[in-house]
């Protein structure tokens, strides 16, 4: 899923690695089924630490054809290692 790999790249994997909230929003046409979006959340899941809340949703928009949007929000990336 070429879409949740774009957007972790442009937040810097360090960042999400921070966080202590997170928001996923996944949309696509109408043709994505919700083990994509599964998917597509699960990715972003798996780099989160523990302790950080994670939003999830998803929305249809007919224009977008057969493309995903993924986009992060990430949020109280200002914890140090020791924290």
């Amino acid at each position: 899923m070429r879409a949740v790999e774009d957007a972790i790249a442009a937040l810097q994997i360090r960042s999400l690695a921070k966080a202590d909230a997170v928001l996923v929003s996944v949309g696509s046409g109408g043709s994505m089924t919700l083990d994509e979006v599964d998917h597509a959340i699960n990715r972003v899941r798996n780099l989160l630490p523990r302790h950080c809340d994670l939003v999830c949703g998803n929305f249809v928009d007919v224009t977008l054809g057969d493309e995903m949007h993924v986009s992060i929000l990430a949020g109280g990336a200002m914890r140090s290692a020791n924290e």
